[in-house]
């Protein structure tokens, strides 16, 4: 007879928080300096996640609060923003600062009943911001064919507050929409009149890493399997045993990864009762089995924000095992021989 174990893992485990940065607010020219989580979503442009002290809950300060904020390299400005989509105060991200500069700020699409508008970068020329976006849309054809339609309106903004540099201006159309692409052709800009530039990337320290303990219940079941002559019928009980490791996690805005060791050890009580139709005899047997594991588990996280700085995960992934030890008895075994009498 060969024991095969299945089990199936459900795992709670308690970490500290991760994900922020050490940082800055400021407010009424006063800078206080804590810890920021960054928010990654279109809230980014009216909260702030803000805690002074490590082991503070964080706070969500809006544009009411304060004046900005900065992390990591990066710098948010409140500013008064009226353009086409926008007549609001918002926290802009500061990508490239000079004479003609370039904020974002993360706010999605704006959804109407005939189009759809891809915005969120500004380029700002003599203290005045202009909103950079495009639009895509369907469109109903004389011959009544419905055609989809990307209108580049930044390209227009752009050819108007860039029309001093002919190096620029001549390959405009083909710039596409995004932080690489529209810092390019601003830094261009700037160089191509002798202005000074001020750059701020996104930092790859995005990634924070994180190293700790876990502790969870694990769930295992066990099943039997024997050669094709026997017919079984094994009942054993559902186990649930604690256990600990640690942890190793990368972590991003938006996906993280794990991996550590966990050592876990369950004990199965419970009988098995094989039938022999060719040997007109039944096998009962009542079984004890212990094994003790380390397992590697490597999880792919999908963090989901929620409110005030918490991130609720959905994770998958595969986990390896070593069997550490493994120990089977039997503890009573009764045999019942049939006989037939012709």
């Amino acid at each position: 007879m060969k024991v095969v174990l299945l089990f199936l893992l459900l795992s709670v485990t308690c970490t500290h928080t991760y994900g922020q940065f050490d940082g800055y607010i400021i407010s009424d020219n006063d800078t206080t300096r804590g810890f920021i989580k960054p928010i990654i979503n279109t809230k980014m442009g009216k909260e702030c996640l803000f805690k002074t002290d490590d082991g503070d809950q964080f706070s969500t300060l809006s544009v009411e609060d304060i004046d900005g904020y900065g992390y990591d390299g990066r710098i948010f400005e409140k500013r008064n923003v009226n353009t086409t989509n926008f007549e609001e105060v918002l926290f802009l991200e500061l990508v490239v600062k000079s004479i003609v500069s370039l904020y974002y700020t993360d706010f999605g699409v704006i959804n109407n009943s005939t189009s759809t508008i891809k915005t969120g970068y500004f380029i700002e020329k003599d203290n005045q911001l202009h909103e950079l976006f495009q639009t895509k849309g369907l469109k109903k054809l004389a011959e009544g064919n419905v055609v989809e339609y990307v209108t580049k309106n930044y390209i227009g903004t752009l050819s108007v507050l860039l029309n001093d540099c002919s190096e620029i201006t001549k390959n405009l159309n083909s710039i596409g929409y995004g932080r690489r692409a529209l810092s390019s052709i601003i830094k261009k800009y700037n160089k191509c009149n002798g202005f000074e530039i001020s750059e701020n990337k996104k930092s790859k320290s995005q990634k924070k890493n994180t190293i700790g303990i876990q502790a969870g219940y694990f769930s295992g079941s066990l099943n039997l399997t024997g050669t094709p002559e026997f017919q079984k019928n094994a009942d054993f009980d559902n186990v649930w045993v604690p256990s600990v490791g640690i942890f190793f996690e990368s972590f991003g805005n938006v996906f993280s990864v794990r991996t550590g060791l966990e050592f876990m050890q369950e004990d199965f009580e419970g009988s098995a009762i094989l039938n022999s139709d060719t040997r007109n005899a039944t096998f009962e047997n009542q079984l004890e089995i212990s094994a003790s594991y380390i397992k590697i588990p490597v999880y792919l996280n999908y963090n989901v924000p929620v409110s005030k700085g918490n991130f609720l995960f959905f994770g998958a992934g595969l986990t390896g095992q070593i069997i550490n030890g493994k120990e089977n008895k039997r503890v009573l075994s009764t045999i019942d021989i049939s006989t037939n009498t012709i």
